[in-house]
């Protein structure tokens, strides 16, 4: 993996002193060419500020105002939510601490099970 010349020196400290494959994904992942997925779609049709309403999670009506994002792409209030739940899906995948905290919970807490059929 090659560093940028303009990343912050923080992240190239980081990414000279990993020695973890998983850390060095993680670290890597917010500079990784992305492919075209629904949450991309879905910033591109708008719904990202929708997106952000429904994460602070203080909207008492939130399809009253998703309705606001309604347009010719955008037909109905359950197409805008969905688009505006993609996103959020996306930016948790892509926050490390989300990521390390359901890593230990599955260190912890994870068993695995196997059937012969």
């Amino acid at each position: 993996m090659l560093i940028r010349r303009n990343s912050p020196p923080e992240l190239e400290s980081k990414i000279k002193n990993c020695w973890d494959t998983t850390e060095l994904e993680d670290l890597y992942l917010p500079y990784k060419p992305k492919r075209k997925t629904r949450a991309t779609k879905a910033k591109e049709l708008g719904l990202e500020p929708l997106a952000t309403i429904m994460l602070e999670q203080r909207e008492r009506d939130i399809e009253l105002r998703a309705e606001q994002f309604l347009t010719d792409e955008v037909p109905d209030v359950e197409t805008a939510l969905a688009g505006a739940r993609d996103i959020i899906a996306e930016w948790v995948n892509e926050d490390a601490n989300a990521r390390n905290s359901v890593r230990r919970i599955f260190e912890r807490s994870a068993s695995i099970g196997s059937k012969v059929f």
